[in-house]
């Protein structure tokens, strides 16, 4: 609350996302497919944000860039593509 007063901002505002589709459907299948597999990650599909047209899956929301960094090597050590991204709202 007082840093949005302040001015600052929060530092838990990335996340790191495992692919981008068109489609709601394409989505849920890569989200089903990275649950199915019992990494101890947890894939949810985001709606596109913004002006976007892409479905996101997302594997952490609301991290801070050094979670979302340990989170994003995690995914790939653990086989999910090696795109798979830390993302944060553009400024």
């Amino acid at each position: 609350f007082f840093r949005g007063l302040s001015g600052s901002t929060a530092d838990n505002v990335w996340f790191v996302i495992s692919g981008y589709h068109e489609k709601y459907a394409a989505a849920a299948k890569q989200a089903g497919a990275i649950n199915k597999k019992n990494l101890g990650l947890r894939a949810e599909v985001y709606a596109p944000y913004g002006q976007g047209k892409l479905f996101s899956v997302v594997l952490g929301a609301d991290l801070t860039r050094e979670e979302a960094d340990r989170l994003k090597k995690e995914a790939i050590e653990k086989g999910l593509p090696k795109d798979t991204l830390v993302w944060t709202f553009p400024q």
